[in-house]
């Protein structure tokens, strides 16, 4: 089974300074997604065929059913598969946690052909070449869109 895995932070990907500026005061609680950002990640998914793993540390916070409410309300249609594992002392960043993910589904449905991280952080170890680092302030960008099919086109193992 052949199948590309898009790694999810919210914060700083779906979420951004430049959404707090301009979301209705009604769509500020939680919840609170762009939903031109929620859009790009389905343009993304639209374009690759990948699935969602939730790397974003609102999983501490919320069951995996809430998190696929909060990206559906926003109108996300992409299939969500999963989560990475919460934070433990074994796997301290984010890479870790991602890297942890692929080897148990490498286990269970075999590893995937392709894969990219949308994070605005650069902790993920020897997995950096795999991310599409957004920013804070703006959030998920179209130049960002581009970057993420190109990486989830790679096959996996290939760096660039």
């Amino acid at each position: 089974m052949s199948y590309r895995v898009l790694f999810l932070d919210f914060d700083g990907v779906l979420n951004s300074w430049d959404w707090f500026r301009r979301a209705p005061p009604g769509d500020r609680t939680l919840g609170h997604l762009d939903p031109e950002a929620v859009a790009r990640v389905q343009q993304i998914v639209d374009r690759t065929g990948a699935v969602i793993v939730i790397s974003s540390t609102w999983r501490y916070l919320h069951t995996l059913g809430e998190l696929r409410s909060y990206l559906a309300a926003k109108g996300l249609k992409a299939r969500v598969i999963g989560r990475t594992p919460s934070w433990n002392p074994l796997l301290a960043d984010r890479g870790e946690q991602i890297a942890k993910w692929l080897q148990v589904a490498s286990r269970v449905a075999g590893p995937p052909s392709g894969m990219a991280i949308l994070d605005d952080d650069s902790d993920m170890g020897p997995l950096l070449s795999w991310l599409v680092k957004t920013s804070f302030a703006t959030g998920l960008t179209e130049p960002d869109v581009e970057r993420a099919v190109a990486v989830l086109s790679r096959p996996l193992g290939r760096e660039e």
